[in-house]
C-alpha cells in the first residue's frame, strides 16, 4: 500500500517510508481485499496518509509478507517492545 511519505518514529533515523511499512521493509498482502489490508488502509486513512493499493514493484526495496511481518512478532523499528522476563 502506498502512501503519502512519512518519516521513521525513531530518534535521529533519516528514513521516510512511501508504502506501509514496519521493519523499513515494504508490507505486502496477497489479496487487494484482504481485511488486514483494508485495516490498516482505513487507519492510514484516519492519520492522513492518503493510501492507495498498488501492486509491488522490486524497485520499492526490500519487502516483507504481511504474516511472515506478524509471525515474527510484527518487529517495528523504532517503537520499544514489551520487556521480556
Amino acid at each position: 500500500m502506498r502512501t503519502d511519505p512519512f518519516p521513521c518514529p525513531a530518534p535521529a533515523c533519516p528514513f521516510v517510508a512511501d508504502f506501509m511499512t514496519a521493519a523499513h521493509l515494504v508490507l505486502v498482502w496477497e489479496e487487494r481485499d484482504d481485511p488486514n489490508l483494508l485495516w490498516h488502509a482505513q487507519r492510514a486513512m484516519e492519520v492522513k496518509r492518503n493510501p492507495r493499493i498498488v501492486p509491488y514493484e522490486i524497485s520499492y526495496g526490500p519487502s516483507a509478507s504481511y504474516y511472515a511481518w506478524e509471525a515474527a512478532g510484527r518487529p517495528v523499528h523504532g517503537v520499544k517492545g514489551k520487556a521480556t522476563r
